[in-house]
């Protein structure tokens, strides 16, 4: 059965600055992302946050803090990222953000509503 989301922001990161190349891997996190929604989820409206040519160590990412921003302010249901190493490099900032919303690891396989202990 297929999981009803609601509203969705999708968080797409990479360390090097892509510029626009065919194949990028925004683009295949991009694409990860939507194959598992179209498979496993219903009744959702996504928005991008994308942070192109940013460290996952830093907290200073433009894409990064409108999404939080937005999360704190009930826009969203889910956030959906690639894997775990896309939003956090460090276990502990994840934990300060995890209380808001549900969130979905497409390549780690995990998704917080159904995997508590992960929390």
């Amino acid at each position: 059965m297929k999981k009803n989301l609601g509203n969705v922001a999708i968080y797409l990161r990479v360390a090097n600055k892509e510029n626009n190349k065919e194949d990028s891997f925004i683009d295949f996190q991009k694409k990860e992302i939507l194959n598992y929604l179209k498979k496993n989820c219903k009744d959702y409206k996504i928005e991008y946050f994308i942070d192109n040519g940013y460290s996952g160590i830093t907290h200073k990412r433009p894409g990064l803090k409108d999404m939080i921003s937005k999360m704190n302010k009930g826009s969203f249901n889910y956030v959906v990222v690639y894997s775990l190493d896309r939003l956090y490099r460090n276990i502990t900032d994840y934990l300060k953000i995890s209380d808001k919303v549900n969130f979905i690891f497409v390549k780690d396989n995990i998704d917080t509503e159904k995997d508590k202990a992960f929390i």
